[in-house]
């Protein structure tokens, strides 16, 4: 995804991702910020809760349509405009005519699904946590991101299931094609990755807008984090007391949720 936000340094990530994937012999897919969403007709916002709940509380800014209709470069219009490209280019893949006898079990054979992972790490979950916090959140939903998202139908491009936490049933997506966001790397901090990459002498590409405060999340990242580092005695203090919060925030939702349940 080529946001075209940061001129030759945007071009160069996109060219750097290409040359990677055909040296590796990996199939690629470009999108531009200009060619691709100012051509497309404008979308909704998702509803509360579709795709991605951290996605839709966190957004750095308010209303981003113009007066004329049109929408401008914001984060979150670009973070929408990047799932919706991934559904659909998923979708394709699931449902495309090469795929149609990949199924041979006639007992599931309606039941299509894949999956879109992302690099999230675990400097981003807390990172989701704080803003939580300080945006305002209920008490039940003062966690970070979710290893895996509901079930979305890959036709309509709607949540159908919630994010199952207790081993709810999925009987209701067994006869629709579905796709799900998860994240592998949420229990890896970014200094792991950083050092696994120097260890093997990989060449990677960084974004220069992260070092700069002009987003809260960077605000949050670059000044309130290793504020709170200091004063809590480390990263894994710090890191002990965010978990405990997540920890006790999933108990309350669950716990919420079964009582729920019980009434008649």
């Amino acid at each position: 995804f080529n946001h075209e936000q940061r001129g030759g340094n945007s071009d160069g990530d996109e060219a750097f991702v290409k040359s990677l994937c055909q040296t590796r012999g990996i199939q690629f897919h470009g999108f531009s910020w200009s060619k691709d969403f100012v051509e497309k007709d404008k979308f909704n916002k998702p509803e509360r809760g579709e795709f991605d709940d951290d996605v839709n509380e966190l957004s750095d800014n308010g209303e981003d349509q113009n007066e004329n209709g049109s929408y401008s470069f914001t984060q979150d219009t670009a973070r929408r405009w990047r799932q919706r490209r991934l559904l659909e280019l998923l979708s394709d893949f699931v449902q495309g005519e090469e795929n149609k006898g990949y199924v041979h079990n006639p007992e599931i054979s309606n039941h299509r699904w894949g999956v879109i992972l992302t690099a999230h790490h675990r400097d981003d979950a807390d990172e989701t946590v704080l803003m939580k916090f300080l945006r305002g959140t209920h008490i039940t939903n003062l966690r970070g991101m979710e290893p895996r998202s509901g079930a979305i139908d890959l036709v309509s491009l709607k949540m159908v299931d919630p994010v199952y936490h207790d081993g709810a049933d999925r009987d209701a997506t067994s006869k629709h094609s579905v796709g799900y966001f998860a994240k592998p790397m949420l229990g890896v901090r970014k200094s792991c990755v950083m050092d696994y990459l120097r260890s093997n002498l990989i060449q990677w590409r960084e974004d220069e807008s992260n070092s700069t405060n002009k987003y809260k999340r960077n605000k949050v990242r670059n000044e309130l984090i290793p504020l709170l580092r200091d004063i809590a005695g480390g990263e894994s203090a710090l890191q002990k007391r965010i978990s405990n919060i997540e920890q006790q925030s999933r108990q309350i939702s669950n716990d919420l949720s079964m009582r729920a349940k019980k009434i008649p």
